[in-house]
């Protein structure tokens, strides 16, 4: 169902809570953006490629990219949330 590149965002995205408890632990903050900056940069790399449109006409692939998308979504609001950072609802 998923591409190998979806599935290696999808686990980028669930190391949050490790990137973020390594960053507390060892007094660096500096790896919360950068990591969201990575993670940022995986999406939109992986968005703009025409073989990779979200909504498309097989439903299941469509859903489950949707739900992709809106995993990335939720990652990079909680790290943003986790700075400080207000993050647009809509773009």
């Amino acid at each position: 169902m998923l591409s190998q590149e979806e599935l290696e965002l999808a686990k980028r995205v669930l190391e949050f809570p490790e990137i973020a408890t390594a960053a507390g632990q060892a007094l660096e903050p500096h790896r919360i953006p950068f990591y969201l900056l990575e993670l940022a940069g995986d999406f939109h790399r992986y968005y703009n490629k025409p073989a990779n449109r979200i909504i498309g006409p097989e439903q299941e692939l469509s859903l489950a990219r949707l739900y992709l998308a809106n995993l990335i979504k939720t990652g990079i609001g909680q790290g943003l949330e986790l700075l400080g950072v207000t993050a647009p609802d809509r773009m």
